[in-house]
């Protein structure tokens, strides 16, 4: 009861905010920016939008048919796109509808979902290391060709947060790689200073399980694994385009400057990352808003742009339903969405299991590194 309650709640906050930042810019300059770009801008959009679909799509199928699993790639596609409605109502926009997407992708392959469960995790890694990297080199660029648009302090805060994250996300990486098991010890030290430990221990397994998954695919199939992870640069760069598409189609003759591209890219995805408002709702629209009205491109640009991408959202959410409910999986993704339909213990475990197995890695019996 009281995480239904907490979700209407962030949900109807999220609502709020996004309708009062319109009415703070002013609904008038507002429609009229979206009526000057016109629906063609929204077709191109659209078109720019479903690259991260597309393109995911395909590096989890380069994955997949590396692992053996005989999906196809529009079924990889769908997936991804059934995905969306779950992913748009969890806590972080990136997460959420893989279980779904596991299920869906075993039945129709006909294989077990242990399989997929490896790829989608290996893949779901991947691409988070490509917006990762990418947001540090736009916010690097953005203080580097904007210089006095911050003042020293927030120049030195946002470099510094961009190198600690990268750094750790490195160092985790090169744990995964060589079975350092940098989560689990991360656990057994949150663990040893007295930190939820029932619920650490619970989560231990789990972690353990999903390292072993990605160092069975850096080590057994790194060949592939390259390949997705070049192919995924493709769907983050999809994404920094984007303010390009929108300022395309208006009348002003001098286009949006890139590092004001790359600040706008390092915004949405920070706040998609960390939000617990379903689709960030307001958080997105206030954020652009306000840094497009501080940069001089208009505050009224800003939530014109904010709208459509919302129109993209309500397109992709509406057509994974579709989807849903046409593959008969509607009584899953429900489960998703309450809980009850989830990635368990044991198919982590097992899915680790067929991993190295594949892999030819053997490790001692009860062998729990950390």
């Amino acid at each position: 009861m009281l995480k239904k309650s907490l979700f209407a709640f962030f949900l109807l906050l999220g609502v709020a905010g996004f309708c009062a930042v319109p009415f703070i810019v002013g609904v008038d300059r507002t429609l009229e920016a979206i009526g000057d770009v016109g629906w063609m801008c929204v077709a191109s959009y659209l078109g720019t939008a479903v690259m991260v679909f597309v393109i995911p799509g395909i590096a989890w199928w380069i994955l997949m048919r590396s692992e053996g699993i005989p999906a196809t790639l529009a079924q990889a596609i769908k997936a991804n796109v059934m995905g969306a409605p779950l992913n748009f109502f969890t806590p972080s926009a990136y997460l959420g509808g893989e279980p779904l997407k596991t299920f869906y992708i075993a039945k129709m392959a006909g294989v077990t979902k242990r399989r997929v469960l490896a790829t989608i995790i290996a893949s779901k890694v991947q691409e988070i290391a490509a917006l990762l990297l990418l947001m540090f080199a736009s916010a690097v660029y953005f203080v580097w060709r904007a210089a006095g648009a911050l003042n020293r302090r927030d120049e030195i805060l946002l470099i510094v947060s961009m190198v600690l994250l990268v750094s750790l996300f490195a160092l985790v990486m090169i744990g995964f790689y060589r079975d350092a098991r940098p989560t689990v010890k991360l656990i057994n030290l949150l663990a040893g200073m007295g930190v939820a430990k029932r619920k650490l221990a619970r989560l231990r397994s789990k972690a353990e399980d999903m390292e072993r998954i990605i160092h069975a695919c850096l080590v057994h199939r790194w060949k592939a694994a390259l390949l997705s992870q070049f192919v995924l640069f493709f769907s983050a760069l999809s994404i920094l385009v984007r303010p390009y598409v929108y300022f395309a189609f208006t009348r002003q003759s001098a286009m949006i400057p890139l590092e004001d591209v790359c600040m706008t890219y390092v915004i949405v995805n920070f706040v998609n990352t960390l939000t617990i408002i379903p689709g960030s709702l307001g958080l997105l629209e206030g954020g652009v808003t306000k840094f497009w009205h501080l940069r001089g491109l208009g505050d009224h640009n800003g939530a014109a742009f904010m709208i459509i991408n919302r129109i993209a959202d309500a397109v992709f959410v509406s057509l994974g339903l579709w989807l849903i409910m046409h593959y008969g999986l509607a009584a899953v993704a429900k489960g998703v969405a309450k809980g009850t339909e989830k990635i368990e213990e044991k198919d982590l475990h097992d899915a680790a299991e067929a991993e190295e197995k594949l892999g030819g890695i053997t490790r001692p019996p009860g062998r729990l590194n950390g």
